[in-house]
């Protein structure tokens, strides 16, 4: 799906992150666009989408879960970060973010907005710190006794939202 970005979370720790000073996050392994839960319109759609349609405001999370059903299903946050086989051969194919004027992302990361046209697209952006991170309600619960899986994102360095009007060359990360 393609989103013309209108705004995206900013992480606090963006620069060390680039530079390759934050050992903890495994970025995709060829040039790629950092940049993670965003806001923007949809101005294309792919194949198997059915719902959502050209000219819809969206949130795009940056949780990618493989679609297959089986039992620990890979996923990997878009534009930051990867951990383990499965996560990495999902993030080479979708190794870019939102910090940029087009995202091409999954389908899977994309939440029609409905009835939220009073919030600017930042004020959006800002709101999606608090959003449990992993898509918590896309997996059921652990069994009785199984401790649930710690995510990637709970070193919480998103903490705000960059308007699309930031560009590469006026940004200071």
């Amino acid at each position: 799906m393609l989103v013309r970005v209108e705004a995206s979370v900013l992480m606090t720790c963006m620069k060390p992150y680039v530079e390759g000073k934050l050992p903890i996050y495994n970025a995709p392994k060829s040039d790629f666009t950092p940049g993670g839960n965003g806001v923007g319109v949809v101005t294309a759609v792919g194949k198997d989408v059915w719902h959502v349609k050209r000219g819809q405001r969206v949130v795009i999370s940056s949780h990618v879960m493989a679609g297959e059903n089986v039992e620990d299903p890979g996923q990997f946050l878009l534009g930051v970060t990867a951990i383990g086989s499965f996560a990495e051969a999902m993030q080479a194919d979708w190794p870019n973010g939102t910090l940029a004027e087009y995202a091409l992302v999954p389908k899977s990361t994309v939440t029609i907005v409905e009835g939220l046209d009073h919030l600017s697209a930042t004020e959006l952006a800002a709101t999606m710190r608090f959003i449990v991170p992993f898509g918590s309600r896309r997996t059921s619960p652990p069994a009785t006794g199984q401790p649930r899986r710690r995510s990637p994102r709970s070193a919480a360095c998103f903490a705000g939202a960059r308007d699309s009007q930031v560009t590469r060359s006026n940004a200071h990360y």
